[in-house]
């Protein structure tokens, strides 16, 4: 009867051991997925603020083009100032 009881015993701190190390396991899971879903959020802003800027370049492109005609000097200058606008927000980042 001892027997019983003492195998019981060493059952139950056997899986309460193992209870521990799995809740903890899920807890450090849950922390960095949260991590990753701020990420996650943090470039789908960035992203949908770029797209913004892209359609609102596209929009003047399409304006200047209607107003002027499609010529090489105007199509250049919007490049420039597409690419002068990234390389201040880089330079802003680091």
């Amino acid at each position: 009867m001892m027997e019983g009881i003492l195998k019981a015993d060493i059952f139950f701190v056997v899986t309460t051991i193992v209870i521990v190390f799995v809740a903890i396991a899920v807890i450090v899971a849950v922390v960095y997925v949260i991590l990753i879903l701020r990420d996650i959020k943090n470039i789908s802003f960035c992203a949908r603020k770029e797209i913004k800027h892209i359609s609102e370049d596209l929009v003047l492109l399409r304006e200047n083009t209607r107003s002027r005609g499609l010529r090489v000097v105007h199509f250049l200058e919007f490049l420039s100032r597409f690419f002068k606008r990234n390389r201040i927000k880089n330079r802003r980042k680091k």
